[in-house]
């Protein structure tokens, strides 16, 4: 920012702004998945890029954060529009002012034609100094009506490319049902990179496709919030609404992304298991490898085993579940991913359990929902099997 006196005069608005943000809790019943996120201290060099529903959707996405979670962001700065359509644009000069309050990075105006560069040139200084900038991938809050998620522009790729900052997908769901309080669902995802090899509008659509399975994600958070999973009679309902606690291997077998892949296949042959786990010094999952990634990362390009590491060759794409998730909720991410292991994490993404298909048959009672999810699961793709 241009001053240390400014930035503090930042910090202060935009806590201000998050008490007065409660008031919004009256229309919309705000929420966040997965909870534990940002609270680990300061975030420093992050590029949040939610979807857009609202002209709000700034201030509910952090209303839905507790105050230490906001804290950590702060400042943030947002890449905002100067141009307005409709009623707003009488109101241009006072959002002019809530932006400079607010330290926001105010976009030129599209009659310029301004390049990326120079459309970007605000936020790559603010990631320069170390903070924390959000930009919306889609731009304009409409979208075709059969879209849950519009296209997304170059923007946010160009910016991770020349800041090296990594990107927090986010995606927004908001409930049909309007009154008297409409939920307001944001699912955050994992910090990413776009892979080098995509160019700018590739790699655009890559950062659309993940977020799209957060939106999912965020549709069934709210569908298990308003009633829609309601348990029903049944034995066969009941089993499926066992939670994941309930059938998971406690304390699996796991590796550090420093050790060797020697060590990590050491691993698999005397705990008979293909993919392990990858965490981090605190217990947060970072990353899944697999008997199929030695096989090919490793053996078919001949690397040396012994000082390969293992975070040069683990998938970083993990789909996981919860502890209290249902039963139902892994079967349908180990079909929807087409994995064969989902891992289990608490709110602070640390790793608590494993479960694999043979626990939801064994455990659970539920062999004809695994052997759907055998045969889902076994459909060609292009995703390597976990």
């Amino acid at each position: 920012m241009k001053s240390n006196l400014y930035r503090r005069f930042v910090v202060a608005s935009q806590s201000i702004t998050w008490l007065i943000g409660r008031l919004l809790k009256l229309r919309f019943a705000v929420e966040h998945h997965p909870r534990g996120l940002f609270e680990q201290g300061r975030q420093r060099c992050l590029i949040l890029a939610p979807t857009h529903q609202l002209v709000l959707d700034p201030f509910l996405i952090m209303t839905a954060m507790r105050y230490r979670q906001w804290r950590a962001l702060i400042p943030l700065r947002t890449l905002a529009t100067q141009t307005f359509d409709g009623p707003l644009r009488w109101f241009k000069p006072l959002i002019r002012i809530v932006y400079r309050l607010e330290g926001a990075v105010e976009l030129p105006p599209k009659e310029e034609q301004n390049t990326l560069p120079e459309k970007l040139h605000g936020l790559l200084e603010a990631l320069a100094s170390g903070d924390v900038v959000m930009i919306f991938p889609e731009g304009d809050i409409g979208k075709e009506a059969l879209l849950p998620i519009g296209t997304f522009a170059p923007g946010v790729v160009y910016l991770q490319r020349m800041s090296g900052a990594p990107i927090v997908p986010m995606a927004i769901w908001m409930s049909e049902r309007r009154w008297p309080r409409r939920r307001y669902v944001v699912e955050i995802g994992r910090p990413t990179e776009i892979p080098d090899s995509l160019d700018l509008e590739a790699g655009a659509n890559w950062l659309r496709e993940r977020t799209l399975e957060l939106y999912k994600m965020a549709k069934r958070d709210d569908r298990r919030g308003s009633g829609a999973c309601t348990p029903r009679m049944g034995r066969q309902r009941r089993n499926l609404m066992a939670k994941a606690r309930e059938i998971m291997t406690s304390d699996p077998v796991c590796v550090g992304p420093n050790d060797t892949v020697q060590a990590a296949a050491q691993l698999m042959k005397s705990n008979h298991v293909g993919p392990i786990p990858v965490i981090d010094g605190s217990g947060q999952i970072v990353g899944i490898v697999t008997d199929r990634d030695l096989a090919i990362k490793v053996v078919a390009e001949g690397r040396a085993p012994d000082s390969t590491k293992v975070a040069d060759v683990m998938s970083r794409d993990v789909f996981t579940c919860g502890p209290n998730d249902d039963v139902e909720q892994v079967i349908h991410t180990m079909e929807e991913h087409q994995v064969r292991r989902v891992p289990i994490v608490d709110e602070e993404c640390c790793l608590v359990g494993i479960v694999a298909q043979a626990d939801v048959a064994t455990r659970s009672g539920e062999r004809e929902k695994v052997a759907e999810a055998v045969e889902e699961i076994s459909r060609p793709s292009d995703r390597e099997s976990a």
